[in-house]
């Protein structure tokens, strides 16, 4: 009698057969360790794949590290497209990630945490050990702590998996393939809208220097917007962040005092994080306790702009966001700064006009420390920004905006066909 076990949820049509329980070690025609190689930043002809760039399911060429130069090369350790690799060691969370090599270019090699292994068709298995169930098996035989865990070789070998015939395998991992196709394009699309996007803020938003220069007696940027009637409007000033606000920083910090009224507090992350904090979601916010004066002082009204002004680096400083409405009973912590508008602006530009390079480079320049990097309420309020009329405010918001539409249109595509692929993982295997 068929089992029902071995038949998955969602099949394609024509294909009615058991799947065949197996050991991985029966099926597996090859497997090697990779090689235990030197390496650092430094580019060399020799790109090295670690545990790293092990995403589930595919290799990924970010933060790609290189075999250091005098470093004994071995061939075998040259990787080649649809080559399959497991990954031993991680995180408990993170070990036995398995991902398929799908790129022609570069020549890279792979190093010891990661064990080359080889079927009769890798992108099948790709996707097997990716399946809910396998993942499930492979965190089972992991062995060590939360954050340093391993699999053995032997351990994995050991592992039963389901496989059906060669024909079905190829169907699954030929239309798994083609969502994963879908998936990499609708990437590189969101890419190439925030290169377009970056390269319009350099345009819309000119360079401020750090004293009197011609450049600052011509304040224009190099795009301009036109008014209803096509002249030109008023010409950008100069002007520092004190002369049009306040910057203020807090006393209030993540504790409950019985003597205190609970407020809703704004925390260093959720500015880091450029999280949208409004009245629909303070309740996701950490409740603590405040004075009455702290509650005066120290309050959130719409037009406010939230900085974070520490980091470890003094480019990692000075992330924002833009209070859109008045947040009744709601405060920001002692690790942010508050800048308060004295000046009309547009809401929308002042959440774009924080995040230019010119901006964020003038508040690493002002940055001070060794192991901790901050910068004060003074040195803020020096910085320097261009301000063009309200009006074309307005048109700059708007186009930005038009564009950042584009880029959540698409990255929620993205996460839809994630969510889409992670059901038939789920669904189309034993």
């Amino acid at each position: 009698m068929e089992r029902k076990d071995l038949l998955p949820e969602l099949r394609f049509v024509n294909f009615s057969d058991s799947w065949h329980m197996s050991n991985i070690d029966s099926i597996l025609h090859e497997y090697r360790l990779g090689g235990n190689y030197k390496n650092s930043n430094k580019k060399t002809p020799f790109p090295l794949i670690k545990m790293g760039n092990i995403n589930r399911g595919n290799i990924s060429l970010e933060k790609l590290e290189y075999i250091s130069e005098g470093e004994t090369i071995d061939n075998n350790h040259k990787i080649n497209y649809g080559d399959l690799f497991f990954n031993t060691r991680n995180t408990l969370e993170l070990v036995g990630k398995v991902a398929i090599w799908r790129n022609e270019l570069p020549i890279a090699y792979y190093n010891s945490n990661l064990l080359y292994i080889k079927f009769d068709n890798n992108f099948f298995i790709n996707y097997l050990l990716n399946s809910f169930r396998c993942l499930k098996e492979l965190r089972r035989v992991a062995t060590g702590t939360t954050s340093v865990a391993a699999i053995y070789t032997r351990d994995f070998l050991k592992i039963k998996i389901y496989t059906p015939s060669l024909p079905e395998q190829q169907k699954i991992a030929s239309f798994l393939s083609s969502v994963d196709r879908k998936i990499e394009l609708l990437k590189k699309k969101k890419a190439r809208l925030e290169e377009y996007k970056k390269g319009v803020m350099q345009k819309l938003f000119p360079s401020t220097s750090s004293g009197p220069s011609p450049k600052d007696s011509n304040p224009n940027p190099e795009w301009r917007f036109k008014d209803e009637n096509g002249n030109d409007y008023p010409d950008w000033e100069v002007k520092k962040l004190g002369e049009i606000g306040e910057f203020k920083t807090s006393s209030v910090n993540k504790k409950i005092n019985d003597d205190e009224e609970l407020v809703f507090l704004v925390n260093y992350m959720n500015v880091y994080n450029h999280e949208s904090i409004t009245s629909k979601n303070i309740e996701n916010l950490m409740k603590v306790s405040a004075s009455q004066s702290q509650i005066k002082t120290n309050n959130l009204k719409k037009g406010d702009i939230l900085f974070t002004p520490s980091s470890e680096t003094p480019e990692d400083i000075g992330h924002s966001v833009v209070i859109f409405e008045d947040l009744k009973n709601t405060l920001y912590s002692y690790h942010l700064m508050r800048f308060r508008p004295i000046i009309e602006m547009d809401i929308l530009y002042s959440h774009y006009f924080c995040n230019t390079p010119d901006i964020l480079r003038q508040i690493s320049r002002f940055a001070t420390g060794s192991t901790r990097f901050t910068i004060s309420v003074d040195s803020f309020s020096k910085i320097k920004v261009h301000l063009p009329d309200t009006r074309e405010q307005q048109k700059i918001a708007n186009f930005l905006t038009s564009i950042d539409s584009k880029i959540e249109k698409i990255n929620t595509q993205i996460e839809a066909t994630k969510q889409f692929k992670k059901g038939l993982l789920q669904k189309m295997f034993v």
